[in-house]
């Protein structure tokens, strides 16, 4: 299945819940929540069609789209002139600036605003949007914020996360690479003054030099400093360093408005480094939304941050597919450095992990390599932390299945005591939701009288799963939030966990020989071999291998459905080739690609006629390997 329909797929998925929601109250609240490299404008943009399509929106109702950033709103009308079968959106629909919104606010015209980038929501400039009663849709790469507001929304009508997005080959597998400085830092927190001690030179030839070994591999790098110092001075380093002005066609740097190395206007600026084959860009909280250029491959992070939502945004910059890069990687490079009173220090599991850490919950990888080794990693779990009786028989968790518990802490006469709660693909979704809505919403459960009913009816309204515990546990596992809450002002070295995550992963077997003969001169092998050892994949899938024009091959996973089709195009062109031989046949060969509902991209034709061809093996079956 070629990428464009794979994302067709997922976002008719998000498309239709959204139209549910608004179907039956045209004036809620709710959030689009799909990671950085998802496509969630596209997606929304569809919504809001769908929406008029459909009725729920009449012609002359009209929509506005609020954003904190020209060009968020200038890739929001992008969108809708690829989605649309007509000029229709362009009355219909009203972009404006956050700042520049207020007097549409009230326009009864208006029906239905949407807010991108909506974790901005809880600010006062956005309050004004939540008491029209006018329908609200929001966008977002996580409904997660770091500074502890609440986001006003009635709940998620559709979400999806990064490993959901890498299983289905929307986004690209990272490589992370650790490059720990060793170096020790006065760092109180995160002001200007704490980011630009990180600003000496040691440390700013540590990241150049790790460049300088690898620019065979980082081929265009966006960079994530603190301050625009830092920006300026790595900037300058950079460019008096020979052999990076050698490899590289531009070194630049950009902050906030106009202001780049180049001194064009934003725009301008960003379009000429887009059109750049290898390039650095060293940015202070630019890059981090909606820039979309899928030739990056690299991002270092030379800067530490407490925000899940920033280093979401920022490694997700590498992860898009690029058409002109078939065998493209996404390189994370992680700075560390020795950094005290940093209460929590975001990591590569969390794009994982899925769920907010507004509670700091701690988090831990535990890897199996079978059915049998799974269920003994959870019986150890389990008896090491004491689960209640009621939950130490393991349901039948599938295999091999992306899975993750959460642990939440409880006091008992008997000592501590913990309650599971097991995270699988039927259910995660909603358990996600329901544990970030008591992350989020933690604070109320600290004011006094407050009820627990009450939060957890909130917490689980319009779930389709059962949490399966009593209500006893249910108060349990309020109490564990309410006490990781008060744990916040804690310091660290005396921080007890009272929520944890374990996400359960499927560990990397001896890698197949069979599987790195198939992938031999294979352009994008590395990745599909971290996808197939990893099993990021869906079950049943086919690996393929198509040649390419100027030799090697670049691979690709595909259904089972898929592949049937594939080997239906390919016997029938094999039987015009047994037919007719080496007469002339072109005309019977391109009536025959034209004919068939072909499974991949079009641009493949020439491929499946080379197969033909030389008539080598060209797939594989993955329960081989």
């Amino acid at each position: 299945m070629s990428l464009s329909k794979r994302f067709d797929e997922f976002q008719r998925e998000a498309v239709d819940a959204i139209q549910l929601d608004f179907s039956e109250n045209k004036s809620g609240r709710y959030l689009l929540v799909i990671p950085t490299g998802g496509g969630k404008t596209f997606t929304a943009a569809k919504s809001v069609n769908r929406l008029y399509e459909s009725g729920i929106l009449a012609s002359e109702d009209q929509v506005l789209w609020v954003a904190h950033r020209d060009y968020l709103l200038q890739q929001a009308q992008e969108a809708f002139e690829k989605v649309s079968v007509d000029d229709s959106w362009r009355t219909r629909l009203v972009f404006k600036t956050i700042h520049k919104s207020s007097e549409c606010v009230t326009n009864s015209a208006v029906k239905l605003i949407v807010i991108d980038e909506a974790h901005h929501a809880a600010a006062p400039s956005y309050q004004a949007f939540f008491s029209t009663g006018k329908g609200v849709l929001g966008l977002t790469a996580t409904p997660s914020r770091h500074d502890k507001q609440r986001l006003d929304f009635d709940r998620e009508s559709f979400s999806i996360g990064f490993p959901d997005l890498i299983e289905k080959g929307l986004i690209i597998l990272p490589k992370f690479i650790p490059l720990d400085t060793n170096m020790q830092f006065e760092f109180d927190g995160f002001s200007d003054d704490d980011l630009d001690g990180l600003n000496i030179e040691p440390r700013n030839r540590y990241i150049i030099d790790h460049l300088l070994e690898n620019t065979g591999k980082y081929k265009k790098v966006a960079v994530f400093v603190g301050t625009k110092k830092h920006a300026v001075d790595l900037f300058d380093f950079m460019r008096s360093e020979p052999e990076i002005v050698e490899k590289y066609d531009s070194v630049s740097y950009v902050f906030g408005g106009n202001e780049n190395s180049r001194g064009q206007i934003r725009s301008d600026f960003i379009e000429e480094e887009k059109a750049y084959a290898r390039s650095i860009i060293i940015n202070v909280d630019v890059l981090t939304e909606g820039y979309d250029d899928p030739s990056i491959n690299t991002v270092i992070m030379a800067r530490p941050t407490r925000s899940k939502l920033y280093y979401m945004q920022a490694v997700g910059r590498a992860l898009r597919f690029n058409d002109d890069d078939a065998g493209k990687n996404a390189y994370i490079i992680e700075v560390t450095d020795r950094l005290p009173n940093i209460r929590y220090k975001i990591d590569n599991r969390w794009l994982f992990s899925e769920i907010s850490d507004e509670l700091e919950p701690a988090v831990h990888d535990l890897p199996y390599g079978s059915e049998d080794e799974l269920r003994l990693v959870i019986a150890g779990l389990f008896s090491e932390n004491k689960v209640f009786s009621e939950y130490e028989t393991i349901p039948d968790l599938g295999f091999p299945n992306r899975l993750g518990i959460l642990l939440f802490k409880v006091f008992t006469a008997s000592g501590d005591q913990y309650i599971p709660l097991f995270l699988d693909k039927e259910n995660r979704l909603d358990l996600v939701n329901i544990f970030n809505y008591i992350s989020e919403h933690a604070a109320l459960l600290a004011e006094k009288n407050y009820h627990y009913e009450e939060f957890f009816n909130n917490a689980i309204h319009r779930c389709k799963t059962d949490l399966n515990v009593s209500d006893t546990h249910k108060k349990f596992i309020c109490d564990a939030a309410r006490n990781a809450y008060a744990s916040l002002s804690v310091p660290m070295d005396e921080l007890v966990s009272w929520v944890s995550y374990y996400s359960l992963r499927y560990k990397r077997p001896e890698e197949s020989v069979t599987l790195l003969e198939f992938l031999d001169g294979v352009v994008n092998a590395d990745q599909l071999k971290e996808q197939v050892l990893s099993r990021q994949y869906v079950s049943g899938s086919i690996l393929i291998k198509l040649p390419l024009p100027l030799g090697n091959y670049v691979g690709k996973l595909v259904n089972e459905g898929e592949f049937t089709a594939l080997q239906e195009v390919r016997t029938r062109l094999l039987a015009i080739k047994k037919e007719f031989g080496k007469e002339d046949h072109s005309s019977l060969v391109a009536k025959c690609l034209s004919d068939v509902k072909f499974p991949i991209e079009s641009k493949f034709n020439y491929a499946v006629v080379e197969l033909v061809r030389t008539e080598e093996k060209y797939f594989i079956d993955l329960k081989e390997v």
